[in-house]
């Protein structure tokens, strides 16, 4: 396959086995920034959601009877953002990795395979090695905790 990470997944559909795909390096596929910017953004819209949900939350705590029918629906309305925020940031997620299989040089279908297998806890790795350019990744271990 093209130039790139190379990475090792375990496989889903044989056991024991393993697959070696190669991840696409910002160098290579500059669309990858695009999306790793995206994720960012989408990173600080729940984590502003998440802020709004807990503020709405204690004025849930703190309402007076007669308020607390609209403070209640605020509180419900905060929280379904929160939700739309977090979604949005696992497509955001979603779209970098199968922009990182693609831009290697892997049919869609392929990149959809590759990316059931990257554990969504190894993103940092994965991020990091894509915009160095350089490294092996190895999924098949357990993380090191140092990225």
């Amino acid at each position: 396959m093209a130039n790139g990470i190379p990475i090792i997944l375990p496989s889903l559909t044989e056991p024991g086995q393993i697959e070696r795909p190669v991840f696409a390096t910002v160098r290579r596929c500059p669309e990858l920034l695009a999306k790793l910017k995206a994720i960012q953004r989408a990173t600080i819209a729940e984590v502003v959601a998440a802020k709004k949900a807990a503020i709405a939350a204690a004025a849930v705590d703190t309402a007076t009877p007669e308020d607390l029918d609209t403070v209640a629906k605020n509180a419900a309305d905060v929280s379904d953002a929160l939700t739309d925020a977090s979604s949005e940031v696992f497509a955001a997620i979603r779209a970098f990795v199968l922009c990182g299989f693609t831009g290697a040089g892997y049919s869609p279908e392929q990149a959809e395979k590759y990316a059931d297998m990257v554990p969504a806890d190894r993103l940092g790795e994965l991020r990091y090695a894509c915009q160095l350019g350089c490294g092996l990744l190895d999924f098949t271990k357990p993380q090191t905790g140092q990225n």
